[in-house]
């Protein structure tokens, strides 16, 4: 078979093998959970120790550059194959090379929005427990007279059980709804009568 291919062929032959097998083990990998956070000591001679540590980063260069290396692989391996179709269907050089850099730039275009919507569907879970002054919360276990008991409030669609205490020291009993006035130290909320 690579005897009937040209120069041109095998180069895009060449491509295409390079970004196949690059894609598989990137897949392969990530499916393995590598790259996910390995933390590694490994003393390679008595003399020298080395700490490798590729832990979750929240540097934008680094998630740059692993969006970087996944548009290489994905161009390679859409040139090479756009390219070598495109050749052995008689299109000539200068088309079958136009469409070989179409598809591998609409490929890069491609996972780039990929990237960009799985970033989308990202969330921190992080409850700002300041943005909780002025919500309407129910309480859920009885606060007794100067003491603590336990509403729950509602943020960011999840169902939040905060410590409360009563703004003006009075009991406040089950199921009554609340307003929580601000936050305590230790995560209590002072809430009052609705």
């Amino acid at each position: 078979m690579l005897d009937n291919m040209s120069a041109i062929e095998l180069i895009y032959a060449g491509f295409a093998v390079f970004g196949g097998i690059s894609f598989i083990t990137v897949i392969a990998l990530q499916f393995a959970g590598v790259g996910d956070g390995i933390d590694t000591d490994a003393g390679i001679d008595p003399g020298l120790d080395v700490d490798l540590d590729t832990g979750p980063s929240t540097d934008s260069d680094a998630s740059f550059k692993a969006i970087s290396f996944q548009s290489l692989v994905t161009f390679c391996l859409m040139f090479g194959l756009v390219g070598l179709a495109a050749s052995r269907d008689d299109w000539g050089i200068y088309p079958a090379f136009g469409g070989a850099v179409a598809a591998g730039l609409l490929s890069i275009w491609i996972i780039g929005k990929i990237f960009a919507f799985a970033a989308s569907l990202q969330s921190s879970g992080t409850v700002r427990l300041g943005d909780l002054t002025g919500q309407s919360a129910t309480v859920y276990t009885r606060i007794p007279e100067n003491g603590n008991g336990k509403v729950n409030v509602t943020v960011n669609n999840r169902m939040q059980e905060l410590l409360a205490k009563s703004e003006d020291g009075l009991e406040i009993k089950t199921g009554e709804l609340v307003e929580i006035m601000e936050m305590l130290d230790g995560g209590t909320v002072l809430v009052k009568r609705k």
